[in-house]
C-alpha cells in the first residue's frame, strides 16, 4: 500500500443503500470506489450502466440520488441496477463531500476513491 501525500484522504461516510444495507465509503477496500451522485435519478443513462457493468470486477459502485424513492426505483428497474449500488442518503455525502447545492441539496459530480482511501479524482458535472 503506497499512499501519494498530494492526494486528499477521503472521510469515512456511511450510506444506507436501497437494500437496506449500510455501506462505507472511504475504507481500504481491494477495490476502487467510484460514487456517481445525481440530483435527479431521470439523468442515469444506457451509457452509465454499460460503464458500470464493464468494471463491475474491480470497482465497487454508489450512485447517490436526491430524487424521491418512487422514481428512483423506477430508473432500478429500467436499467437493471443493483438497490446494493443506490442510496437516497444524500443529505450526509453532500455535507462531508462538499457537493451541497441550493437548488436540490446535491450536486452531480464523479469520484474516485482508491483502494488507499485517496480521492484520486472528483469532478462536479
Amino acid at each position: 500500500m503506497s499512499i501519494n501525500l498530494t492526494q486528499p484522504l477521503s472521510p469515512f461516510l456511511k450510506v444506507k443503500m436501497l437494500d437496506n444495507k449500510e455501506k462505507t465509503l472511504g475504507l481500504v477496500k481491494n477495490k476502487v470506489q467510484v460514487v456517481l451522485s445525481l440530483p435527479n435519478i431521470s439523468n442515469f443513462t444506457r451509457e452509465l450502466k454499460t460503464t458500470i457493468n464493464t468494471f463491475d470486477k474491480s470497482v465497487e459502485c454508489f450512485i447517490i440520488t436526491a430524487s424521491e424513492e418512487k422514481s428512483t426505483n423506477k430508473i432500478i428497474k429500467e436499467y437493471e441496477l443493483s438497490k446494493a449500488n443506490v442510496s437516497l442518503d444524500f443529505k450526509n455525502f453532500a455535507m462531508t463531500f462538499d457537493l451541497n447545492s441550493k437548488e436540490n441539496g446535491l450536486k452531480k459530480s464523479l469520484m474516485i476513491i482508491n483502494e488507499n482511501c485517496q480521492i484520486v479524482h472528483k469532478v462536479i458535472l
